[in-house]
Formats: C-alpha cells, sequence, structure tokens
C-alpha cells in the first residue's frame, strides 16, 4: 500500500473533468439541439411527431430530464466510490465512508506536502442599509478557522440578505433577532449549480449584558463586559495589573451604553492594564477553543483630544499577544469625543492557544497627563457559522438600539477568476464538499498539483 498524488489526482481528476463536461453536453441535448428541434416543427403538421421530445426540456432550474439527472447520480458515485476505494487500498483506513476517506487525503496530502490551487474568495462585506435605526453591525470573516490567511473554498457567491425580525430594547438588553436569507441551493445535479448556499437563519445580536462562560455562539465571554458593576473604581470580574484604582482606572460616568463606562486617565507615565482571565481550550471549562472563529468589539471615545496608546487584546500570562490578529490598537490621538464601534474577528491556530488566555486592556504608549479614554460594551465571543463551509457573522448592539427591518447586505464574492484558478477545489466542493464536514484540503498560491487534471 502506498498513497501516490499523482495517481489520486489524476484519476479523481479524470472524473472531475467528465463531470464538467456533463453539463456542456445537457445544455446542447436538452437545450440548443431541441431548440433546433421544435423551431423546425414549429409550424408544420408534424409537429405531434417532434412534441414527443417536449419533457426533455430544461426547466427553468436549469434540470434536464430524467436522463440527464441520473447521469449526473452516476459522477457521484463514482467519485465517491473512488474516493474511499483508493483510500482503503493504499492507506489502509477501511469504514467505508466518504468523511473518513476525506480525513486521509487530507492527511496523505499534507504529509507528502501537496496542495491545490486555491479558489480566490475576493470580498465578503456587510453594508447596512441607509436609514437604519440602530447603529451596531454585522461582523463578518471569511477564512478558514485555523489562524490562517486562507479563505473558506466553499463559500457561494451571492448576497445574503439581513434584517431585523424583533427590536433592540433597554429590556432585552439590544439583542434583537436578525433573519439571514441567501439565495436558493441546487443540487449538484442541477447543470446550474451551484446558484446559492441556501443560507436561512435566524441569530440573536450579541449584548455585552448577557454572558455565559461556556462559547455559546452569539454570548459574550466576558463578565461584566458591560462595565456596570464596580467595587468603587474597580471594574468587577478585572484585576488591575498596572495603575492605581480612583487615579489611573475610574468609574466612568459616560456610558456608550448603561450608567457607566471604563475611564482611563493618563498622567504622561502609567502604563494602565487591567485584564479579565478566560478559560482557553487546553484549559477547564473551555470557553476559547482553537480553529473556532471569535469577534472582539466595543466601543471607544476620549474626553478631549489626547494621545496615548491602548491595545484591547487576547494575551499569554506573560502579557504577550497570542496571535496576531486577536486584538485592536487604539491611537487616541484619533479619537473623538463620541463614541465609535472598533472590532476585530479571528481564529486562533491550536499551535497558539495557551492554556491561561486573558482579554486585556493594556496601555502601550503612556496617555497624555489628564488625558481621558473611555471604553465601553466589551464583548468577546464565538461567532455564529452561516451555512456549513461558509462564512461566519456575528451581530452586534451599538448606542441606539436595532428597530424591527433595520437590514442590511453580505455580499460574497467567491471566483475562480480567470477560470484556471481553484478548479480542483471547486470541483469537490460541489461533489464531496469536505469544508462542510470541517476538513480542509491543503491549498497554496503556489499548487504543487495542477488544476489541468480536471479534464476528459
Amino acid at each position: 500500500m502506498a498513497w501516490s498524488t499523482t495517481d489520486f489526482t489524476t484519476r479523481i481528476g479524470k472524473l472531475f473533468g467528465y463531470a464538467d463536461s456533463v453539463k456542456t453536453e445537457v445544455a446542447d441535448l436538452y437545450g440548443t439541439n431541441l431548440s433546433s428541434v421544435f423551431t423546425t416543427f414549429a409550424t408544420t403538421s408534424d409537429l405531434p411527431a417532434a412534441s414527443n421530445l417536449s419533457p426533455l426540456s430544461l426547466d427553468a432550474n436549469g434540470l434536464p430530464s430524467t436522463i440527464g439527472v441520473a447521469l449526473y447520480g452516476q459522477v457521484l458515485q463514482s467519485i465517491q466510490k473512488f474516493v474511499v476505494d483508493y483510500v482503503q487500498r493504499e492507506v489502509g483506513v477501511y469504514d467505508g465512508t466518504v468523511v473518513t476517506a476525506l480525513r486521509a487525503v487530507r492527511d496523505s496530502l499534507i504529509a507528502a506536502t501537496d496542495t491545490f490551487d486555491r479558489v480566490l474568495t475576493s470580498t465578503i462585506a456587510f453594508t447596512a442599509t441607509s436609514g437604519n435605526q440602530g447603529n451596531g453591525t454585522v461582523l463578518v470573516n471569511a477564512n478558514r478557522p485555523d489562524g490562517s490567511a486562507d479563505l473558506r473554498q466553499e463559500m457561494f457567491t451571492e448576497d445574503i440578505k439581513v434584517r431585523a425580525l424583533t427590536a433592540g430594547t433597554v429590556a432585552n438588553f439590544g439583542e434583537a433577532t436578525f433573519q439571514f436569507t441567501g439565495l436558493a441551493a441546487y443540487s449538484n445535479t442541477n447543470t446550474e449549480w451551484p446558484n446559492g448556499s441556501g443560507c436561512n437563519i435566524s441569530l440573536r445580536a450579541t449584548s455585552a449584558s448577557v454572558t455565559a462562560s461556556v462559547g455559546t455562539p452569539g454570548v459574550s465571554l466576558l463578565a461584566n463586559g458591560d462595565l456596570e458593576a464596580w467595587s468603587t473604581n474597580t471594574p468587577r470580574n478585572w484585576d488591575i495589573v498596572t495603575g492605581t484604582a480612583g487615579t489611573q482606572i475610574l468609574r466612568g460616568t459616560t456610558p456608550a451604553r448603561g450608567s457607566y463606562s471604563l475611564q482611563y486617565t493618563g498622567d504622561g507615565a502609567t502604563l494602565t492594564t487591567i485584564w479579565q482571565q478566560i478559560a482557553s481550550g487546553s484549559g477547564a471549562p473551555a470557553s476559547v477553543q482553537a480553529e473556532q472563529h471569535y469577534a472582539i468589539s466595543f466601543w471607544a471615545r476620549v474626553g478631549a483630544a489626547t494621545t496615548g496608546t491602548v491595545r484591547i487584546r487576547l494575551e499569554t500570562a506573560a502579557g504577550t499577544i497570542v496571535q496576531p490578529g486577536t486584538g485592536i490598537t487604539l491611537d487616541l490621538s484619533t479619537l473623538t469625543t463620541s463614541y465609535t464601534q472598533h472590532s476585530v474577528s479571528f481564529s486562533i491556530a491550536k499551535s497558539n492557544l495557551p492554556t491561561t488566555l486573558y482579554m486585556a486592556i493594556r496601555s502601550t504608549t503612556a496617555i497624555a497627563s489628564a488625558g481621558i479614554l473611555y471604553l465601553d460594551e466589551l464583548i468577546l465571543a464565538p461567532m455564529h457559522q452561516l451555512y456549513p463551509g461558509g462564512p461566519v457573522a456575528l451581530v452586534t448592539v451599538g448606542t441606539s438600539d436595532w428597530a424591527v427591518n433595520d437590514s442590511g447586505n453580505i455580499a460574497v464574492a467567491s471566483t475562480t477568476g480567470s477560470g484556471t484558478d481553484g478548479i480542483f477545489m471547486k470541483a469537490f466542493q460541489r461533489w464531496l464538499r469536505p469544508e462542510a464536514q470541517g476538513i480542509y484540503l491543503p491549498i497554496s498560491a503556489t499548487p504543487t498539483i495542477n488544476d489541468n487534471l480536471v479534464t476528459v
């Protein structure tokens, strides 16, 4: 038994190539060619003879007759059987399931340092509708959940519509409910595949006032992230690392929401820092896990123009950042006296997740003497996956509550570029959906496996 990347990719590339050719042949047999027949017979007395072919026409979704669908079904069975049989024979995995076989394919490719060309995902962005009452936002992330810069390979190009079904209020801490709706999903046996994701999910906005320590998607992990609970000038559930309560650290009375905020007052020298310990996947209970997406969000302003740098980030016990991209740096000289929202989303690689983890609010350049920074509504929350293999999202609460029918749009563009990029990955997406099952085949900008193998 011996894994051969060349043997595997040449053979499955041939099956993928044949699958791609089906659409062209179906379009000719059940589309162009059939239309030509009907045109010739349309105005003649012999039309009844040709009308027997009418059931073969493509319908509005691009579905051909049962003959075409059956052909796609046979293609799918051949692809799945090949993957399972090859892995059983050459790798030695014997449970006979496609999922297990795909894991073995991934592991074998990694061991051989082989990669596929990646699908280029050009954009994913949320745009709020003009005139919304709420001024929170929808955070989105399209990266694979391994802490790398690689993008998900199984997203669908579409607009995902976002609409508030219920309002955020003081009583429910701003937790409005939103509906996310994408384009209808077509079967992989549809000649017009992929169309859309079929995304249809209802999510609640994430409030700093509603917390849980167990890693529930959309629920903040931080205790007292709304900064409403204080022991004099020390925020409860937070430890002072550097600075003095009542001098550099105070209970601010200029909130984004609620009654209080965190106030840092500068003296030109003290690197004021507080932090809160959070259980990581290496500890217990597990709140932050490796290879899951999280979002950090908060609101910030200054009392008057000032200088200094403050970083809000995940740190190790030594006070270093856990991983690049797991925090936000505030340059106080760019802030105004109005609250603005600051957010970041990320996942942490297994190799970077420490046993002891902290959310820190750390001055790295001292705030100027008498300068004031206000922070409020700090959240750290797991994000929601919108559909298997797709992007993640999280709705934040703003300083103004969401109203019913506030809305927006998530534009997702997943492309194969000029038509020569990511051909293998698109074929895997269509016929085997590895990423929807949490299996990430290795990809790179300089692949070792040529997409030209997907051919008949």
